[in-house]
């Protein structure tokens, strides 16, 4: 159905001409501003309609006939664009680097429910906690994709972010635009009635559906570009280019799943608003349902565990969350993950197979695992090869050697596990107890009272990379770009011999790095080859004919020709008159045919082609079987101009091959794999999939690691306690004992007793950081961290924002701030010498409570906490 858009439709490319009657006269401001109006309405509502409710009214031709004339229509008429003109969505100019910004209130995580046992206790905890004896939910499918968060101002998106830490997020605002089924604008009017006029925030996943995942990687492979692994990480890395225009030229959906005001739910429960979402015009999962108590749950988990294959996208399992949002304040979160919600995971797949070898693997803290290398076997749609062990006792306790048969199970995302030994091997081995190191060769030692065996050696080369990765992590110094491939050449280059190395890299040195890598994944090359298999019955005389390069014959000719002819040997002898005859070529055409076929080296060519079977030969003498091995090698670059032209789309031609380009197709001619076009039929995916491709960092992506580097130095202390990789010093424990000392000097100085007395410190990570700290090695890594310009103490609070009642006093933040983050509060309060908690007790002196607070603040009255506003925050910090 094409729209109405009188009286100013015009033909794309031609001036806007308003008045018909005199082409020359100025067009009325007035009628282009309406036209432009009505466009732009009118695209809306067809983005809407195909994106969103995947009911589409017109064609893709029609679409963007639409779209180029508002585009002319702007830039005629430039005072009359927009920001949320849907013409922005094409992308813009390349983002200039990597920006942050902080998340209205924590995107935390989901705890998992693996089995009927943990689903059940959830549903206990939370009737417990929210004292009811049923507890009403919502169930929704888990998209497998990325996160995103969306703000908007007055109807409008502002901003994008990623999930990131959780805390702050990249800024992808350009790159979201390019998104169509996300509004750029939403009804202002509705907002009004739902009393979110001055702005809300919507989350939700950015997902690649499965049909264009597989036509990316399809392009990506032809064009000799990265093969995505799934199209999780293919919405990842689309979404986080800097240049918006990829992003656009690529399919990716948003779902919405929270609708957030001031960082808080909105409505009194979640399923409201879900419905507000899909008013506003956002694309909401139409498969979620209202749920009753568990057995809602596990209907509802039944029912669609097994239908995931028949999605158009990925999921990872199914969320359940408390439908009443006052239920939810009620029940709160840990640290982590909100007690109201849980993701449910498919539950446990298992397969039988082989154990065929044992290797070992090195962590961070020297910790030795065996890792079983097993036959390849699918498990729940996932090729599967190796297995943890977990460690030598459990090795015994199993009773496994190598060459047992094995069941193997997969939960979710979970690293595959050995359950139990199902059949012995007939030649069994033994799996030894190494005695070193299988990296430094240095003896290995088993503290009293574990189970896993460890490398004492610092500088271990698998500590040293397991190390550095964690040091990089983006909850420890956040340095960007300093990935897994990137540090396994630094380390095994002898670049990189301890972490304080990293700020001695050299820009140039990083960018002429290059990393081994594959032009196929292995799935990749395994579609190739049955795209090829299709091919080889498909192909024609007019898609050989085109495929040889002759002068003048393009796919139309090629195909005429191959209409009225039954095959190569038979073109290549007729006659002249024949040509003339057959009425499909002009003189031009029957020269260049002439010629090409009576040149002896083509005629070599012609003969190889008859000669080497299916698809080549013949018409009507398709001989079953594979094409024939014997037969002259044909020039490199002749070869390469064939392969190229022979799967590549060619007017009506069939027989084209999705994943076969010029890049691809020179591989295969450079390597051997390919000496004469019949060659392309017998190749196999274990030849595909080994093909290399080295990658050159590059000096973009180089700059980027130097600048993290440099951004890392101004951490703030916590971030560095944790990436030093202290053993039992996570995030929280770090963040605790920078809080007390504030200086890691003064850490590095605290006795063990000491170190038991602070806050939640208990004597085991008292005596780990003791320990750390007693080391040598790790003393001179502290001067060499000081050395490069590390920041290793956190500024004092200034006097001006000090006072009594802020510094040394305990607070507790509760509900959502308008004027600053949860973050931001907390870093002011501790800049002024303050201590924030997250939990009300006898020693919390202060209460703040933002707008819709918890059960913080009955336990606070109940403890005569006294309870401050978040304007009274603001007056005690003079802010």
């Amino acid at each position: 159905m094409r729209p109405d858009l009188s009286p100013l439709d015009q033909v794309p490319g031609q001036p806007n001409k308003v008045n018909a009657a005199d082409p020359s006269a100025e067009p009325d401001s007035g009628e282009v501003a309406e036209k432009i109006a009505r466009l732009r309405s009118e695209l809306v509502r067809h983005e809407r309609l195909y994106y969103v409710l995947d009911r589409p009214e017109i064609g893709d031709a029609e679409f963007d006939r639409m779209l180029r004339q508002l585009l002319e229509l702007e830039e005629e008429f430039p005072e009359l664009a927009t920001p949320d003109s849907p013409t922005r969505r094409v992308g813009g100019a390349p983002r200039p680097g990597v920006e942050k910004a902080e998340h209205s209130s924590v995107m935390l995580s989901l705890d998992n429910a693996f089995d009927d046992d943990e689903l059940a206790e959830f549903d206990r905890r939370v009737r417990e906690g929210a004292d009811r004896r049923v507890v009403s939910y919502v169930g929704e499918l888990k998209l497998d994709g990325v996160s995103m968060a969306v703000r908007y101002a007055e109807g409008r998106l502002a901003l994008a972010l990623t999930r990131g830490d959780g805390i702050s997020g990249e800024v992808i605002t350009p790159n979201a635009r390019t998104l169509r089924s996300l509004p750029l604008t939403v009804d202002r009017r509705l907002l009004s009635d739902s009393g979110i006029d001055r702005g809300f925030e919507v989350r939700g996943e950015v997902v690649m559906p499965k049909t264009a995942f597989a036509t990316l990687n399809r392009r990506q492979a032809a064009e000799g570009g990265h093969v995505f692994a799934n199209p999780r990480n293919a919405a990842a890395g689309t979404l986080r280019m800097l240049d918006p225009a990829v992003t656009a030229g690529r399919r990716l959906d948003f779902y919405g799943y929270s609708l957030q005001v001031y960082g808080q739910p909105w409505g009194e429960s979640h399923w409201q608003s879900l419905d507000l979402m899909e008013e506003l015009g956002f694309k909401i999962n139409s498969h979620r349902q209202q749920l009753e108590g568990l057995e809602g749950l596990r209907e509802f988990r039944d029912r669609w565990m097994d239908r995931r294959e028949s999605l158009e996208y990925e999921i990872d399992g199914l969320v359940f969350k408390v439908d009443s949002t006052q239920d939810q304040r009620q029940l709160g979160a840990t640290a982590k993950a909100p007690r109201w919600a849980i993701a449910a995971k498919p539950l446990a797949q298992q397969a039988e197979t082989i154990i065929e070898d044992v290797d070992l693997q090195v962590g961070r803290t020297g910790a030795v695992t065996p890792r079983a290398h097993l036959k390849p076997t699918r498990i729940g749609g996932v090729t599967v090869a190796r297995a943890t062990l977990h460690n030598f006792d459990e090795i015994e306790r199993l009773g496994l050697q190598i060459g047992d048969r094995v069941l193997v199970e997969r939960s979710g995302d979970v690293i595959p596990k050995v359950l139990r030994v199902i059949r012995h091997g007939p030649d069994r081995n033994e799996i030894p107890v190494p005695s070193v190191c299988p990296v430094c060769s240095t003896a290995l030692e088993r503290p009293e009272g574990e189970v896993v065996w460890r490398c004492p050696n610092a500088r271990c080369p698998a500590r040293l990379k397991q190390s550095i990765l964690h040091f990089g992590h983006r909850a420890a110094m956040d340095i960007d770009g300093l990935g897994e491939w990137l540090v396994e050449e630094l380390v095994d280059a002898g670049h990189v011999r301890g972490l304080a190395d990293l700020y001695r890299l050299d820009p140039l040195l990083l960018a002429n790095l290059e990393k081994d890598s594959f032009l196929l994944a292995e799935d990749a090359a395994e579609s190739l080859i049955d795209e090829l298999a299709a091919a080889r019955d498909r192909i024609d005389l007019g898609r050989v004919l085109y495929a040889l390069n002759i002068p003048s014959v393009g796919p139309s000719v090629a195909a005429a020709i191959g209409r009225t002819h039954s095959g190569i040997g038979q073109l290549a002898a007729v006659t002249r008159e024949a040509l003339e005859a057959s009425g499909c070529v002009n003189e031009r055409q029957e020269n260049s045919l002439q010629s090409f076929f009576n040149d002896p080296s083509n005629q070599t060519l012609v003969r190889d082609l008859e000669t080497s079977g299916p698809p080549f030969n013949s018409v009507g003498d398709r001989r079953s079987g594979p094409p024939s091995a014997e037969g002259p090698v044909w020039d490199s670059q002749r070869l390469h101009s064939f392969i190229e032209r022979l799967t590549r789309p060619a007017g009506d031609l069939p027989g084209a091959v999705a994943g076969i380009g010029g890049v691809l197709a020179r591989h295969l001619v450079e390597r051997g794999l390919v000496g004469r076009p019949s060659d392309l039929f017998r190749l196999e995916v274990a030849e595909l999939a080994r093909i290399p491709n080295p990658i050159r960092l590059g000096e973009k992506s180089a700059a980027r690691v130097v600048n993290g580097l440099e951004r890392s130095k101004q951490a703030p202390l916590q971030r560095l306690l944790y990436g030093l990789g202290i053993r039992h010093v996570g995030e929280r424990t770090a963040e605790l004992l920078a809080q007390h000392y504030r200086d890691l000097d003064a850490i590095a100085g605290a006795s063990t007793e000491e170190l038991a007395a602070v806050d939640e410190i208990g004597p085991l990570i008292a005596a780990s950081v003791a320990a750390f700290f007693e080391d040598p090695g790790n003393r001179a890594l502290i001067e060499e961290l000081r050395q490069a310009g590390l920041r290793l103490k956190d500024p004092e609070p200034s006097q001006a924002s000090a006072s009594p009642e802020v510094a040394g006093k305990t607070f507790v933040l509760t509900g959502a701030l308008s004027q600053m983050t949860r973050r931001q509060a907390r870093e002011q309060i501790r800049s002024a010498g303050g201590k924030v908690t997250g939990s009300v007790s006898n020693n919390t002196d202060y209460l703040v409570a933002g707008d819709k607070p918890g059960s913080k603040l009955t336990r606070a009255r109940e403890l005569g906490v006294a309870i401050l506003s978040e304007d009274d925050l603001r007056e005690l910090l003079s802010v």
